[in-house]
């Protein structure tokens, strides 16, 4: 009995020095440290378990199966550790390569990370829009747009408050009263004769050929309503928008002319933000354009700097 009880403690340490040199061994013994880790989880000691399961995920031995799983508790475990250690782009990052394993169990916590990067992002725009911030209301709706799931509705219920800002700032650097708006009009008048008694349908297709490049078309659509249109361009075809803004103030002088007022010209890109705002400078007596935050999606590089 002394003998055997001898032999077991000798056992022991044999066991526990392999398991040791196991955890920290450069091949094999992949399913001890995993088991290792998970058990760190379970317990809630998520940064001593991503520690590890880093130091895994460098191995080149293993299987197809050891590599998701411990590709599935990164993820895990970056999502339950969070912020600030791991902001919501990273932990994306690192769950949708784990999701892009087969058999992978990550999707379900790369949507949770997804429906936070949404909730964030119309979080910071509603908080934008109250304060009156367009330029922080427009990038964080862009942030919003680039999320995976993100509800179009949503923007449709946010931009015309944009819209009013934009209008609010224009309202605010802009002088000229009537009698210079009038003064304005009149002098655009021998520019475009034939559009004071153009009708709506008329102008609206003027207005559509009028704004190209070459032979680009710029528009994708238009709508016109009094004295202010709307003009949608392509995505794809803002970094050309960018280099041809005189295009869009030629379509606001006329419509200043046609309207007989301080016209306004809204142009968005096919995902509805505001991208342009063109208007009347009465004091100047031509159209202007004033650049939204949500052009630099689309200006080329160079006119971004």
């Amino acid at each position: 009995m002394v003998a055997a009880r001898g032999l077991s403690r000798w056992g022991t340490r044999i066991v526990g020095a392999w398991i040791a040199a196991c955890l920290v061994a450069v091949s094999g013994c992949a399913p001890i440290a995993l088991t290792t880790a998970r058990e760190k989880m379970s317990r809630g000691e998520y940064a001593a378990a991503h520690q590890q399961l880093v130091e895994l995920s460098e191995r080149s031995d293993l299987s197809t199966t050891q590599r998701r799983e411990v590709y599935d508790d990164l993820c895990l475990s970056e999502f339950m550790i969070g912020r600030p250690a791991y902001p919501l782009s990273e932990q994306r990052i690192r769950c949708s390569a784990a999701a892009a394993q087969p058999g992978s169990d990550s999707t379900t916590v790369l949507a949770r990370i997804d429906a936070r990067i949404r909730d964030n992002a119309a979080h910071e725009v509603e908080i934008a829009l109250a304060a009156g911030n367009l330029s922080a209301a427009e990038i964080a709706a862009i942030n919003y747009l680039n999320a995976p799931g993100a509800d179009r509705a949503e923007i449709e219920k946010w931009t015309p408050q944009m819209w009013v800002l934009a209008d609010r700032e224009i309202t605010e650097r802009v002088t000229g009263g009537k009698k210079r708006v009038a003064s304005a009009v009149a002098g655009l008048r021998s520019e475009y004769p034939n559009i004071k008694g153009m009708s709506k349908t008329s102008f609206e297709q003027w207005a559509r050929k009028s704004a190209n490049a070459g032979a680009t078309q710029l528009i994708a659509r238009n709508q016109l309503d009094d004295g202010t249109m709307t003009l949608w361009v392509a995505n794809d075809a803002l970094p050309t928008a960018a280099l041809h803004l005189d295009e869009f103030a030629t379509v606001n002088s006329a419509l200043a002319v046609r309207c007989g007022c301080s016209a306004r010209t809204r142009v968005s890109g096919s995902n509805d933000l505001p991208v342009y705002l063109v208007y009347l400078d009465a004091d100047l007596g031509q159209s202007d354009v004033f650049i939204l935050p949500g052009a630099r999606m689309g200006e080329p590089e160079t006119a971004a700097q």
